[in-house]
């Protein structure tokens, strides 16, 4: 694979460490009830979850076991570093809810992407 098309598999991933890291910064928004909360951690990191195995299987792929882990540790540790990170940030505070709704997610998108792209034997 060329170096543009690595790039092009990893800049999602790195554009969306960059949004996150950046609404994570942010003091924490009044009136966001837990459910909601919960679902937009959830829907984030499918999102995440898919563009990891993305790109750890070199494009939309068969699933193979060694990309699969490798794409959930890659969200589930930002997902883990992201709490930290708001452990820093004034008016922010970690949840492990919150990352076992990331976990979630990422794995709901590990798990439909090993459906939808099946080795066909």
């Amino acid at each position: 694979m060329t170096v543009l098309g690595r790039i092009g598999l990893w800049a999602p991933v790195a554009a969306f460490v960059a949004i996150v890291y950046g609404l994570s910064a942010q003091p924490r928004i009044e009136g966001l009830d837990f459910a909601w909360d919960k679902a937009l951690h959830f829907g984030a990191y499918a999102v995440f979850g898919a563009l990891c195995m993305r790109a750890c299987h070199g494009g939309f792929r068969p699933a193979r076991a060694a990309a699969t882990a490798a794409a959930l540790a890659i969200a589930l540790g930002y997902g883990a570093l992201d709490e930290w990170h708001q452990s820093m940030v004034p008016g922010r505070d970690p949840s492990f809810l919150d990352w076992i709704a990331d976990a979630l997610g990422a794995g709901t998108s590990a798990v439909l992407h090993s459906l939808v792209f099946r080795r066909s034997e």
